[in-house]
């Protein structure tokens, strides 16, 4: 059984020249990882992961455009690695909750090809 945890920040420079000379500033961004997995077999594991997303407000000429993000997602999910050349995935992943976002509510299938 394994957890990772992870925080992120990303940090956004001004646009001097948005729309002919305006200032678009874009506060920073914070984002909380989770993710506890179980190795079921070699080269097989189950997952679940929960990230928050929280930030973001855009301003024009400082006058906060009020559309700062705040979303809650889940996920869960299979690894099967296929010797050292394939690994395949299936990921269902669901948003909890999303203000000023777009939310998600689907499967991925994945194949990846390591080189």
């Amino acid at each position: 059984l394994y957890l990772d945890v992870i925080g992120e920040v990303e940090w956004y420079g001004d646009n001097n020249d948005y729309l002919g000379g305006s200032t678009l500033s874009k506060d920073d961004t914070y984002r909380f990882n989770t993710m506890l997995s179980y190795d079921v077999g070699p080269g097989r594991y189950l997952w679940s992961r929960y990230v928050k997303q929280i930030g973001g407000e855009e301003s024009v000429d400082s006058v906060p455009l009020d559309n700062e993000i705040d979303t809650d997602t889940m996920s869960i999910g299979y690894t099967h690695w296929v010797g050292q050349d394939f690994q395949l995935q299936a990921e269902y992943t669901r948003d909890l909750s999303v203000e000023n976002g777009f939310e998600t509510d689907g499967v991925t299938l994945r194949l990846a090809i390591p080189f």
